[in-house]
């Protein structure tokens, strides 16, 4: 699933910016994900299966622009492996890093299973208003 912010400042869940996504949906996670802190750090893991790193249960990719005179794109991904549902943390590795994370999982609860969960809500439809005398 992608969410992309066009130019007007919207959200969108497809390249053809037709589908609208609920903005603050969207904007919670990215500034969850931007600000994970670690409990605790793993250096240098030797085999990334053990942290259910081969096989991530998700990959999150972002993608900056700076504004400026010669703007300039930055991207980083974010893999996310096992989650120990006990101690409520899950093993996060930025992918140009050596090292892991180990994290609180709540972000988790954000996580959207599919495109519909940050679907933009459908504007409510205002119900005619009756005339005095009528039923």
């Amino acid at each position: 699933m992608t969410a992309t912010k066009s130019t007007n400042d919207k959200w969108y869940l497809d390249a053809a910016l037709k589908e609208e996504a609920d903005a603050s949906k969207v904007d919670t996670f990215v500034r969850k994900i931007e600000s994970l802190e670690a409990a605790e750090y793993i250096d240098s893991p030797k085999d990334l299966a053990t942290y259910g790193l081969d096989q991530p249960q998700a990959e999150v990719m972002i993608w900056t622009k700076e504004a400026g005179e010669k703007p300039v794109e930055k991207s980083f991904a974010v893999l996310i492996g096992k989650s120990d549902a006990e101690k409520k943390r899950v093993i996060v590795k930025n992918a140009r890093l050596d090292y892991l994370f180990n994290v609180d999982s709540a972000f988790l609860d954000e996580f959207p299973k599919e495109a519909k969960d940050w679907k933009a809500p459908e504007p409510e439809k205002k119900k005619p208003e009756k005339k005095e005398g009528e039923k």
